[in-house]
């Protein structure tokens, strides 16, 4: 009799399992569903400079270190700065390292396979994106209870991060990190709980090769590392010494990584949107003051990290007119100032009340694993401190909100289904229900449409790029063996990688491609003399828009008197403003500019024409440039 009843108990635990991942397998194919329209989107930004890397004509890079896009190497450096594949204001100790070993890998293995069909290279991210998914499911149901965890799971599949990191293959990255690290999570959950030292071991030797997969396909691993110490400090009841000891196999991994990333001279040197944790501290812990609150307001309630992004949402809503009320500034200036500030208010607001209703209804185990997981998504944030707020980097950092929600809603549910007695509980489980049903539909309905709008936008911009140079490297434009010369260029992939542009569209090369000015301004070009041009902005000044800081810091501006040999041109600052930045510059080449090894080129609404270049003492002004068929923000 008890060995029916324990065979009819494992059936049904069998069933309850297999019922529980075919949930998982259900969320997932509604997430790949959503996200299906990445897979039409080309290769763009880093896409296009990694397969020049890869086909070996912008560089020699093995199959481990296509992430490594400028090394620490003042010569190449400098061989950039003369074939025009970095501005030529950019310093000379620029780098921009970072060590990805494994995603590097996987798309070495798409480029040897594959070649350009992006439609592949996508198809391989979804395998990614289905790989964490069921990862994070695999930790939600050590971490919570089963009815949670399936809630949990759908609200994390649907946002609008993973727009990005399945319509940008370079950002893949984010999602093979998260499938080993959340992984890595779950084993260390469940070594917690195992009763003997020989499982202990075992699961500590899977967990350390889980984690030294995670940091090897990049640095988000380290925002998987923050939930590992979160629930070391929040998540557990035993001694302190069986905690530490349960952060080992990630602390030796982790510092591994550390080592390694010192000794291949990782990260960003000589850009103000990038900061160095450990080369600039100071710097660091200021950017993490700003930056944090912001990437805690997209995370928890939906509002873009990005500034830019946030005004152009929400420009004319109560959203943006709350936020210049807060800070006392109207427009932009006012969005930028009270932006973290508010994304605080918001959270305070909201998931305040949120908390205090709900956790009534939550078992302690339950509250619990909400806490160290929203303690952990914190500590996720402060290494994408040393990044510009972005949708894509939050792939981790967006299981603790998600997290709360799911916990926050189940809560409701419970709650209703108590048929509370009294107007006060009444009025307890009323507000709790529309606070729950308020965060469901921004965190699923709402971030589902604005993640399919990301993927468009991405589209639209990457298809905007063969348009911009439609008719570049063709019999109409030829420039085999040529030096190019852009006037301006409107955002950074059509301002750094516009050779590789060409490469992507299997065009001849030209011997250099130089863009004198990135961003959307208006300039005026006047002709000095047979040999040089100057080039001064229409109000305002250059080198001060974020394609342009990221070579150049304010720190290190150039100013009237100095001078920059790139070879085909020598420039030299002719004018600066009042408060500093670079209003004009002359550029001499080595030549007359009507030579015919020398070709000018600007952009405008149907992409690359030709410049016709000014008679000697006169001026033309040059509109903002702008990718064909978009409006702002071109790339």
């Amino acid at each position: 009799m008890r060995a029916a009843l324990r065979a009819c108990g494992g059936l049904m635990e069998r069933k309850r399992i297999g019922r529980a991942w075919a949930w998982a397998a259900f969320v997932v194919l509604v997430a790949v569903g959503l996200y299906w329209p990445a897979m039409h989107v080309g290769l763009l930004a880093d896409d296009v400079y990694q397969v020049a890397l890869f086909d070996g004509v912008a560089g020699e890079r093995g199959p481990l270190s296509l992430y490594s896009l400028y090394p620490r190497d003042p010569s190449a450096t400098a061989e950039h700065v003369r074939r025009g594949s970095l501005p030529w204001w950019t310093v000379t100790e620029f780098r921009f390292v970072q060590v990805r070993p494994l995603s590097s890998l996987l798309l070495w293995v798409d480029h040897a396979l594959w070649g350009k069909r992006a439609f592949v290279h996508h198809l391989h991210s979804m395998g990614w994106l289905a790989a964490a998914l069921l990862a994070a499911y695999a930790l939600l149901r050590r971490a919570t209870t089963p009815v949670i965890a399936a809630m949990v799971l759908l609200v994390y599949a649907v946002d609008e991060t993973f727009g990005w990191t399945t319509a940008w293959l370079a950002n893949r990255c984010a999602m093979v990190s998260a499938a080993f690290a959340f992984g890595a999570l779950a084993v260390q959950l469940r070594r917690a709980t195992r009763g003997s030292d020989r499982e202990r071991r075992r699961d500590g030797w899977i967990e350390g090769g889980l984690w030294a997969l995670a940091f090897a396909a990049g640095e988000y691993a380290l925002c998987g590392a923050a939930y590992g110490i979160a629930h070391a400090l929040c998540g557990r009841t035993d001694g302190w010494r069986a905690r530490a000891r349960g952060l080992l196999p990630m602390g030796v991994v982790l510092g591994a990584f550390a080592v390694l990333s010192v000794a291949m001279g990782a990260g960003v040197h000589g850009a103000t949107s990038y900061v160095d944790p450990l080369g600039h501290p100071v710097e660091f812990l200021v950017a993490c003051v700003d930056r944090v609150p912001r990437m805690l307001g997209e995370i928890w309630l939906g509002l873009p990290g990005e500034s830019d992004r946030l005004l152009f949402r929400y420009e004319g809503t109560i959203v943006v007119r709350a936020m210049t009320a807060l800070s006392g500034v109207e427009g932009a200036p006012g969005v930028v100032k009270a932006h973290g500030g508010f994304a605080l208010l918001g959270i305070a607001v909201v998931v305040g009340p949120c908390w205090w209703l709900a956790r009534r209804w939550l078992e302690p185990s339950e509250r619990r694993t909400v806490v160290w997981l929203a303690l952990g998504s914190l500590g996720a944030l402060v290494p994408l401190a040393a990044i510009l707020p972005s949708t894509r980097a939050l792939a981790v950092a967006a299981l603790g909100p998600a997290v709360f929600v799911g916990s926050v809603a189940v809560a409701a549910v419970r709650a209703v289904r108590t048929r509370p007695t009294g107007v006060m509980a009444w009025a307890r489980t009323g507000v709790l229900g529309v606070l729950a049903a308020g965060l469901v539909a921004q965190h699923v309905v709402v971030d589902a449409g604005w993640a399919r709008a990301q993927i468009a936008g991405i589209d639209a911009t990457g298809r905007s790029y063969p348009r911009f140079m439609a008719d570049v490297g063709t019999q109409a434009l030829p420039l085999e063996g040529k030096d190019v010369v852009v006037i301006a260029a409107p955002g950074l992939v059509t301002g750094l990688h516009g050779m590789w542009l060409l490469h992507l569209l299997e065009r001849p090369l030209p011997r250099t491609w130089h863009v004198l000015e990135i961003g959307e301004r208006r300039l005026l070009v006047r002709r000095v003399d047979e040999q040089t041009l100057e080039l001064s902005t229409v109000g305002g000044v250059m080198h001060d828009q974020p394609p342009e800081v990221l070579f150049r810091p304010p720190s290190q501006g150039l100013h009237a008197g100095d001078e920059v040999d790139v070879g085909v041109f020598r420039a030299q600052v002719a004018a600066e403003g009042k408060g500093g930045g670079v209003r004009a510059v002359r550029f001499s080449f080595d030549r007359a500019l009507e030579d015919p090894g020398l070709v000018f080129l600007a952009g405008g609404p149907r992409g690359l024409r030709r410049f016709e270049l000014p008679a000697v003492g006169k001026a033309v002004v040059v509109a903002a440039p702008v990718l064909p068929g978009r409006v702002r923000g071109g790339a």
